[in-house]
């Protein structure tokens, strides 16, 4: 197995906080599901709260960004436009690299830890079996062409 970086464990130590942070900290919200969909509802919503973090605002718009690359079903083009929206054109976009490189490092991860047991858990064997040689004789070519 490869070793991970101190900087990628680092980045994903502090995305998981940033996280755990959105989702426990909206005291008059059930729960952070309906926060999200409550954030995600407009684009003016996502940035009252983008903005609501004051100075923190940058730092909470670089774990939003990398927590839509880990949850698929978040709006990737929503939160993309409104860093340009509050940060303006060339800031934004820097933000949102570092956020979606965090995030897809951290989506990677996951995959690496996760993915062959969560693949063998949902699909049969005989399903497994054939993407197998697939991924392993051609993988690049195949994800390249993905």
């Amino acid at each position: 197995m490869q070793s991970i970086g101190y900087s990628t464990l680092a980045g994903v130590f502090i995305t998981i906080l940033i996280g755990a942070y959105f989702f426990c900290y909206p005291a008059e919200m059930q729960s952070g599901f309906d926060w999200l969909k409550r954030v995600f509802s407009s684009r003016q919503n996502l940035i009252d709260e983008i903005k609501g973090y004051g100075a923190y605002s940058a730092i909470a718009y670089v774990a939003l960004q990398a927590l839509q690359v880990v949850l698929a079903p978040l709006p990737g083009e929503l939160t993309g436009s409104v860093g340009g929206f509050i940060f303006g054109g060339a800031i934004g976009s820097i933000l949102a690299t570092i956020g979606l490189i965090i995030g897809s490092s951290l989506a990677f991860i996951l995959g690496r830890a996760f993915g062959m047991p969560l693949l063998n858990y949902l699909s049969s064997g005989r399903a497994l079996s054939k993407l197998t040689p697939v991924a392993s004789e051609q993988g690049v070519k195949t994800i390249f062409l993905l």
